[in-house]
């Protein structure tokens, strides 16, 4: 099946979609099977996600965009909030406490706060880091950032993690995308 991992909702300061709409939308819309709702460092919509996901038909990843010192880390199967602004290994690390997974969010994107190369390799050289930091978001749909996806492509070439497309949707017909 297909998954997008990056989508806002009204949790966000930025997002316009309620999480209900969001599901909706998903499964009359998409051919999604997984979606992560990863709203800007607060897991407050990701229970109603969970809870509402069976009416739908799809599966929801418990998520956050979490703003570290070093730019946007999508954290992913995690129940409660990552404190924001944090270094990047101390945001991994607790993350790795909640058994969670993290993913580089549009990395190199210019106008926002992302990880920039030289830290992706840093952090993946720390010790136990590498359980947990396993994936760089080498798309991203959003409208701001495909610029950069190219570059961020050719670059996710060379680090030993996985390599993952999402929409980043603040709005419902960039899902998917």
């Amino acid at each position: 099946g297909f998954a997008d991992l990056h989508i806002h909702s009204i949790h966000s300061k930025d997002g316009t979609c309620s999480v209900r709409g969001i599901l909706k939308y998903v499964a009359e819309k998409t051919d999604l099977d997984v979606i992560a709702i990863t709203d800007h460092d607060t897991v407050d919509g990701v229970h109603e996600a969970m809870d509402l996901a069976g009416e739908y038909g799809i599966e929801v990843v418990p998520g956050s965009e979490v703003s570290t010192a070093e730019g946007h880390l999508l954290a992913l199967f995690i129940q409660k909030p990552i404190r924001s602004g944090l270094s990047l290994i101390d945001t991994i690390e607790l993350i790795g406490e909640q058994d969670g997974i993290c993913i580089a969010a549009h990395p190199m994107a210019r106008g926002t706060n992302s990880l920039q190369f030289p830290v992706i390799y840093k952090a993946l050289r720390h010790p136990g880091a590498n359980k947990i930091f396993l994936g760089i978001e080498s798309f991203n749909g959003g409208f701001v950032y495909t610029r950069t996806n190219p570059y961020v492509d050719a670059l996710a070439l060379a680090v030993p993690i996985a390599q993952v497309g999402n929409s980043d949707a603040h709005i419902l017909e960039a899902i998917g995308q």
